[in-house]
């Protein structure tokens, strides 16, 4: 049994809504994901918090009314995730109508379509059931989607795995993945050589995911899972990937930058166009407080999300 929060809005103010509402239902523990889909358009599309199919991108086709449901485990978190609405709604100055219904697994129909992904030239990620098949050239990432966590789809999520491959060889290189998640990226950087992987995320459920998916893939003596990072664990780290929104970007920089050794790679995402050029001054700023030339800087953008690789060494 879960319990349902639908928001019909306006299409043009969802991109900076949508992170809005992600936040308020993330407050939650047991906030299970979102289910995009248009008023026009009953088909499912079950997605993570940050991880949106954009094989389904009907944003940007829909004008007028849309319509996105947060689902949650308990009827009291979706009482207060309507009220966190409201109080928004009178702020903010939109109109939504919200609605509560029960439904039993709603994720079924998705889990059961889902056969998995290819990512750039080296990543081919894949469920148990999936029956695609897997070019050998390929590295494979097995990962079972749960309804509150990534499975890689996301133009985010895509951006870092492309960076990873960019730079291929991590032997010997300590990562940090801060905001790991399903622990996708911390797979991923294990499986190009990675000799220790430490995976912070703060949220309980994701996290034993994320052990699952370590599991699945063989890593799990390589990657150690926490929910805070600890002084002992913070320092020196070849590579700092960050796959998180902009403002916790922002809130969080002072913990994940100050694990850069001297000669880093940063790689962060979740940045949504508007807020590119902001961003990009916050880690100029940044990097410069902390002693760091930018070496080299990457740059991708795909849908209307932006990634960047830092190539750092301190002067």
């Amino acid at each position: 049994m879960s319990f349902c929060v639908e928001i019909k809005m306006n299409a043009v103010d969802r991109d900076a809504l949508l992170q809005i509402f992600l936040l308020k239902a993330e407050a939650a523990d047991d906030f299970l994901g979102l289910d995009e889909g248009s008023v026009f358009d009953e088909s499912l599309s079950v997605f993570d918090v940050g991880e949106a199919d954009p094989d389904r991108d009907w944003l940007k086709s829909v004008q007028g009314e849309i319509s996105l449901k947060f689902y949650f485990e308990t009827e009291d978190s979706s009482k207060k995730f309507i009220e966190a609405l409201r109080e928004l709604s009178q702020k903010l100055k939109f109109e939504t109508q919200v609605s509560k219904v029960e439904e039993e697994d709603y994720g079924k129909k998705w889990r059961e379509s889902f056969q998995g992904v290819d990512v750039a030239k080296v990543w081919s990620i894949r469920p148990d059931w999936s029956s695609l098949p897997v070019d050998p050239s390929r590295q494979l990432i097995r990962l079972n989607p749960s309804l509150g966590f990534g499975f890689g789809n996301h133009p985010t999520t895509q951006g870092c795995l492309e960076f990873l491959e960019d730079l291929n060889d991590l032997r010997d290189k300590r990562v940090l993945d801060f905001g790991s998640g399903s622990g996708i990226l911390s797979v991923a950087a294990c499986l190009l050589g990675a000799s220790e992987v430490v995976a912070i995320e703060i949220e309980d459920s994701a996290r034993e995911s994320a052990i699952q998916v370590f599991q699945m893939n063989q890593c799990e003596d390589r990657i150690k899972s926490y929910k805070n990072l600890s002084l002992e664990q913070s320092f020196s780290f070849d590579l700092v990937l960050a796959n998180i929104i902009s403002s916790v970007l922002q809130n969080q920089a002072k913990n994940y930058l100050a694990c850069l050794s001297n000669q880093s790679c940063l790689i962060v995402s979740g940045i949504l166009d508007p807020e590119v050029e902001e961003m990009k001054d916050f880690f100029n700023s940044s990097f410069k407080e902390l002693g760091f030339e930018i070496k080299s800087e990457k740059h991708l953008a795909k849908e209307s999300w932006n990634s960047f690789l830092f190539q750092l060494e301190r002067r």
